[in-house]
């Protein structure tokens, strides 16, 4: 930062992950992380001296890459949707500058604060949803919304952000498939993806709270634990294959780094914990997931699967703009079972290639990280890149996705950067990789 530049203020990062209950109930959750992107660019451009990491260049060419492929969209409400997932892109994007080039006194373990207030919200909507299964909740903006056009309101795309309902649930199922709860979201699956993102880095808060040891941490830390345990009632009620493989991976590459700085101890007790939490989910979910297995249509995801694939030769330049009509008129839209495959569909195989290598740059330059923070939300990037084949991360998963790439990406340059001279250096297990020096101007990240 440059001498009398001011530090760039941590609430509107608090604003859209700790204000979820208040977002969800006004019918704006899947809508505000753009104004409040407006904000924080204006916050970064008045202190100026913005920095990105090295390889943002990836990130910028899938921008470009998605921005092109409007060319691709030949109706209005594809133009709508174009328009809506472009503005979450865009939003992240400048939410990930943001955290990068925060500056004071513990970032990496403030941000990792607010994201386990994040966290508690969907735990309580998770909650929420077993208790009111069948119920929905017309917020303030749909009101406005009928007053304003009243066929708005019946548009699906728009109906289901301002009409909340708590689970995903159809009374008349013909398999009688159980509900599975989803709120704040509107899919249980997005419920599964959030809670897969956020839980490892729920943890790494807990244990950088209790390596400080005072008594006001040791209630927070026991108060998340607690809470982590009664989490897995919601997280089995989804039914969430894709969750439990995000975890599980997680838990297996934490497991493998452990083991070699011969940290047996941690080795058993992630492995442990993470078999609890599989027997209590299977236990939990019990016949509902049979029941699940049985009409998930599992046959229809690999036939979407396929033709997103054979979709690509027909448009490989810019993709389609948006997901395309499947063969079977009953199913889903053909790049609608995944972020890589509407990612592939819509804007093609090069932006596609963009947006997966930019998660995979952080997570192998932010590889060495021993501290807390830094080892969860580096393997998150890693796990972050399997869930994109069987997740959407638009409108919820993505934002996370690039906080956690931004605090990664932090912890890997030099500290300097982005402390200021009274902030404290990071909590470490273990050696960090070394900083590259300063060169004609560079800051060691290879941003000017």
């Amino acid at each position: 930062m440059r001498a009398g530049a001011t530090s760039l203020p941590v609430w509107p990062v608090a604003a859209y992950f700790g204000l979820t209950p208040l977002w969800w109930a006004l019918g704006l959750l899947d809508m505000v992380l753009m104004p409040l992107a407006v904000a924080m660019g204006a916050l970064l451009a008045a202190r100026g001296n913005v920095r990105v990491p090295r390889g943002f260049a990836l990130w910028l060419l899938f921008l470009v890459w998605m921005g092109c492929s409007i060319v691709m969209v030949d109706t209005p409400n594809h133009m709508v949707a174009f328009l809506y997932r472009a503005g979450i892109y865009v939003g992240a994007t400048v939410l990930f500058l943001y955290v990068y080039n925060l500056s004071g006194q513990n970032v990496g373990r403030r941000v990792a604060g607010i994201l386990t207030i994040h966290w508690l919200s969907v735990v309580a909507g998770g909650l929420a949803g077993i208790a009111l299964l069948g119920s929905v909740v017309r917020t303030p903006t749909f009101y406005v919304l009928q007053a304003v056009s009243p066929g708005l309101v019946n548009v699906d795309f728009i109906n289901h952000m301002v009409v909340r309902r708590f689970a995903q649930y159809n009374p008349d199922s013909y398999l009688g498939v159980a509900g599975r709860p989803s709120a704040p979201f509107l899919y249980a699956n997005n419920w599964g993806n959030v809670y897969s993102l956020l839980l490892p880095v729920v943890i790494a808060y807990m244990l950088t709270l209790n390596r400080r040891g005072e008594r006001r941490d040791r209630v927070v830390f026991w108060t998340l634990a607690v809470t982590i345990a009664i989490s897995v009632v919601p997280a089995s009620f989804t039914m969430n294959r894709g969750m439990l493989i995000g975890l599980g991976l997680a838990a297996l590459y934490v497991s493998v780094r452990m083991a070699m700085r011969g940290n047996l101890l941690a080795v058993v007790v992630i492995l442990g914990a993470a078999a609890i939490g599989g027997l209590a989910f299977q236990h939990l979910a019990g016949d509902r997931l049979e029941t699940r297995l049985e009409g998930s249509g599992t046959e229809t995801r690999g036939s979407l699967y396929q033709q997103s694939l054979d979709a690509v030769p027909e448009s490989p330049i810019f993709g389609y703009g948006v997901p395309i009509a499947s063969d079977n008129p009953d199913a889903p839209p053909v790049g609608t079972q995944g972020q890589f495959w509407m990612v592939l569909v819509s804007h093609g195989p090069v932006a596609i290639a963009a947006f997966i290598s930019f998660f995979l740059l952080a997570w192998f330059r932010s590889r060495r990280l021993w501290d807390p923070v830094g080892l969860v939300t580096s393997t998150l990037c890693l796990v972050a890149c399997v869930e994109l084949g069987f997740y959407g991360v638009v409108p919820y998963g993505l934002p996370i996705m690039m906080t956690i790439a931004a605090l990664a990406l932090r912890g890997c340059t030099r500290p300097a950067i982005h402390r200021a001279p009274e902030e404290d250096p990071p909590e470490r297990f273990g050696p960090a990789a070394p900083a590259l020096p300063a060169v004609n101007g560079l800051s060691s990240d290879g941003a000017r």
